[in-house]
Formats: C-alpha cells, structure tokens, sequence
C-alpha cells in the first residue's frame, strides 16, 4: 500500500463530494419526511375509506333485507290478487248460472202465468154457460 498526499484539489473535491452527499442526505430526510407526511395522509384517508365502505355494507345489507321483506309483501299481494282474480271469475261464472237460470225460471212463470189466464177464461166462460142454463131452466115468475 503505498500513501498518497492529499492535496488542496483532493481535499476540496472530497470536500465538495461530502458537501454533496450532504445535501442529498437531508434532501433525502425532506423527502422522507413529506412521504412519512404523504403516508400518513394516504393511511388517515383509507381508514375513512373503510369506515365509508364498512358504512355501506351495512346499508346494503339493511336495504337487502328491506328489498327481501318488500319482496315478501310483494308475492303475499300476488297471491291475494290471484285468489281474488280467481274469486271474481268463479263469481262471474255462477252469476251468468244464475241469469240463464232466472231467465228460464221466468219464461216457466210467464208460460204458467199464461195458462193461468187461459184457465181463467175458461172458468168464466164455463161459469157464464152455467150460470145462462141456470137461468134457462128456473121458472119465469
């Protein structure tokens, strides 16, 4: 190993090059401290992010069991709705039963009502026969 003097230019170069590293070092600690600061920052805002997602997920889980409830309802109101539709057209079919029913009892009452009339006719005319052959046959006073 052989020893070297140093000389004013090494010195100053060395100088310079510590001076240097330096400067990057604690433009390396400004740089540390803004990405600790940046980190911070970024670990402060994902944890709202959580608390807004976690949030979330519990609204979404409230309005899906509001939508499963709703859900409920809306097949129990189809249900009834059917059962009602069913109901109406049951209805609809003894009613039309019951007009063509009525109607045919009615045409029997009004034919009866007619043969009523007809025996009618047929008692006063028998009654006036009997009633002139009475009178024929009492003696005139």
């Amino acid at each position: 190993m052989t020893v070297e003097r140093w000389t004013d230019a090494m010195l100053d170069r060395t100088a310079q090059y510590l001076e240097s590293t330096a400067q990057s070092l604690a433009e390396s600690k400004r740089s540390q401290a803004e990405s600790d600061r940046i980190l911070t920052e970024t670990s402060r805002e994902l944890a709202e992010a959580d608390r807004i997602l976690t949030e979330t997920n519990l609204g979404l889980a409230e309005t899906n069991r509001g939508l499963a409830e709703t859900k409920k309802i809306v097949e129990s109101n189809a249900s009834a709705i059917e059962a009602n539709s069913n109901a109406m057209v049951e209805f609809r079919l003894e009613m039309t039963d019951l007009r063509r029913d009525s109607n045919h009892m009615i045409g029997i009452i009004m034919q009866q009502q007619s043969e009523i009339r007809g025996m009618q006719a047929e008692n006063r005319r028998i009654l006036d026969i009997l009633l002139n052959q009475r009178q024929a046959d009492e003696p005139q006073n």
